[in-house]
């Protein structure tokens, strides 16, 4: 069990995010004014089994932060890595999308460690019959019995008291 939570926290890391999603430095990308850059030609997938979509080791290491952190090498061109990068800053200078803080989802409180997401909501809601409105408000309105409020309050206090939501 301890050589499990090592390897989980070593792939929560910086350095085992890096290693998983970019590689090795001066081998599969270089550092250029702060950002990576995968080097010509190398397809991590191709180069580790562990990189591969089938793996389940990159899925452990949270999600691909290529697909979020611009400083992450990435297959999808920069132009378009860009816009999302825009469109998020937009968002979060304008309102619209509050600053997100990943440590959130690893504090345990006694209400979240209780409180469970039905994971077949979405599908149900996908391919219901009923009005997507409708669903979606029951669904709500299932979590808010449940406790949804409670729980984030909770986990809201917990946060803040660890300094992770100013």
């Amino acid at each position: 069990m301890q050589a499990i939570c090592k390897l989980f926290d070593f792939l929560y890391s910086e350095e085992g995010r890096r290693l998983t999603f970019a590689g090795f430095e001066g081998e599969d990308y270089d550092v250029v004014d702060g950002t990576m850059v995968a080097k010509e030609g190398v397809i991590l997938a191709d180069k580790y089994q562990f990189a591969s979509a089938g793996s389940s080791l990159s899925s452990l290491a949270l999600w691909n932060p290529s697909a979020w952190d611009i400083s992450f090498p990435s297959s999808t061109p920069m132009e378009y890595r860009q816009l999302t990068e825009d469109r998020h800053m937009d968002a979060v200078e304008n309102g619209t999308i509050r600053k997100y803080y990943d440590e959130v989802k690893f504090l345990s409180t006694p209400l979240k460690d209780k409180f469970a997401l039905d994971s077949t909501d979405f599908m149900t809601i996908m391919m219901g019959n009923e009005p997507v409105d409708k669903m979606v408000d029951d669904m709500m309105a299932r979590y808010e019995k449940d406790g949804l409020s409670e729980m984030l309050a909770e986990v809201n206090v917990k946060a803040k008291e660890a300094g992770i939501n100013p």
